[in-house]
Order: C-alpha cells, then structure tokens, then sequence
C-alpha cells in the first residue's frame, strides 16, 4: 500500500497499528479500512501483527482474537478474493508466473506486459 493511504489508516486506527508495514496494494484499502472500523471498539482491542498478501488473498494476523474479530477478518479475506489488490476493481484469481494474486483483467494484463518487455 502506498505511503499516503497507509499513514490515513494508521493516524485514523493508531491504537490498531504497532509500527507495522503494511504489505497489500492499494486497491484493497477499503477492505483493510472495513475491518479497522470493525476492531477499532475500544482499547482492549485486537492489534495488527501482520498484514500481507498471500496466496492471492488479504491475510492479517492479530495479537488476539475474539469472535468480532474473528467475523471481520472472515468477511475481509473473502471479499479479498473478488477485489482487484492494485485498484479494487471486481477481480478473480489469477496466476503471474508463480504467483497467485486477486487482480481485475486490466491490471492482470498491465504486470503481464510489463514482465514481457
């Protein structure tokens, strides 16, 4: 995630954040957003731990889990997977050499180019 929009979520959830480099593409800055607003209940909250992509999905890993927590991240991982992770386009999963990355045909096609030339 780009700089800009990794500084809104951690200033805006800075009680979730713990000096944590978040490892997703932009496009799925909603989703992230979603399930911040989801834990961002009270202090005893949940933290993040990690936050990344894998295997084409949205993964976060948490200090604690609990049953809210739990629901967010089940909906956040399965609307990962239909979310374009460059620019949060409806998307599938698709295959870059070997890698497995959610991604609409546009960008699926713009990173395939690109490794071509």
């Amino acid at each position: 995630m780009n700089d800009i929009l990794a500084s809104s979520l951690t200033s805006e959830f800075p009680n979730l954040f713990l000096r944590l480099r978040i490892e997703i593409g932009d496009g799925w800055h909603g989703i992230l957003k979603d399930v911040c607003l989801k834990l961002d209940k009270d202090p005893t909250s949940p933290r993040f731990l990690q936050i990344k992509e894998k295997f084409g999905r949205l993964t976060i890993y948490l200090d604690k889990y609990c049953k809210e927590a739990d629901l967010a991240l089940k909906q956040a991982y399965s609307k990962s997977e239909t979310t374009c992770e460059e620019c949060g386009s409806p998307s599938e999963i698709r295959n870059i050499g070997y890698w497995i990355k959610s991604l609409c045909l546009e960008c699926h096609t713009e990173i395939m180019s690109e490794r071509t030339k």
